[in-house]
């Protein structure tokens, strides 16, 4: 595998697929929360080394795409769950 500075495209992909084909330890295919799970911490990772200028893979970016927890628009995080 090459360095993670120097992945192309198609080794991204070949990565998801082999998530998606993935088995457990005791040869089991991976449960759907664990692939959810993989691809959620894939895809965090790929974001932080791109906006971190560890890679070039600008092409795999969605522009609404963010590091960080997600936050609803529609929350006000200033109010207190009780008033």
């Amino acid at each position: 595998m090459p360095a993670y500075a120097d992945l192309a495209v198609a080794d991204i992909y070949k990565g998801i697929s082999d998530i998606q084909e993935g088995t457990s330890k005791s040869k089991k295919p991976f449960k759907q929360n664990t692939i959810s799970d993989y691809m959620s911490i894939l895809k965090q990772f790929l974001l932080w080394m791109i906006d971190n200028g560890y890679s070039i893979l600008e092409e795999l970016k969605d522009p609404g795409d963010q590091v960080g927890p997600k936050r609803h628009d529609d929350q006000d995080c200033s109010r207190s769950p009780h008033s």
